[in-house]
């Protein structure tokens, strides 16, 4: 093999692993503006987790209140009793909504 050969097999190596690296990098870059994309997801699913969290929270405190005023409400003895406990329940349906 003479020298200008050896030169221009070298020089077609060099590019064509000139093409691979930009490919692969063309190809890094996608990946992360993909992974950026799927943290902006997970972000926002988590987001909506924690707010569902905190409304099933509220839910359950409601029907535990709920609960416990019809037991109230069944034990009272006079109209008064149960004026007292709907006032109650008004103050407290008012403070939840305020607060919200």
């Amino acid at each position: 093999m003479n020298t200008l050969t050896i030169i221009l097999i070298l020089i077609a190596v060099i590019v064509t692993m000139g093409g691979i690296i930009y490919v692969l990098l063309k190809d890094k870059k996608t990946k992360k503006k993909e992974i950026e994309q799927l943290k902006d997801k997970l972000e926002s699913a988590n987001e909506n987790l924690y707010a569902m969290k905190h409304y099933i929270e509220r839910i359950l405190a409601i029907k535990a209140d709920t609960q416990t005023n019809v037991e109230k409400i069944k034990e009272a003895k006079t109209d008064e009793e149960v004026l007292s406990i709907l006032a109650d329940i008004i103050s407290a349906n008012n403070n939840r909504v305020q607060n919200d």
